[in-house]
């Protein structure tokens, strides 16, 4: 799951075990966890 939406996306995603990357684009602190998290859409190539 990819997602720039803490609530819906990546908790969405931990609640069916899947990977999440959390695009972070105001590279603020998240309080969730995330299998990867990304500053840019640029930073997908380095993960797919």
């Amino acid at each position: 799951m990819i997602g720039d939406n803490l609530e819906v996306n990546i908790i969405g995603a931990r609640n069916f075990w899947i990977d999440k990357v959390y695009l972070n684009l105001s590279a603020t602190k998240s309080r969730e966890e995330s299998t990867y998290e990304i500053n840019s859409l640029l930073e997908l190539k380095g993960i797919l």
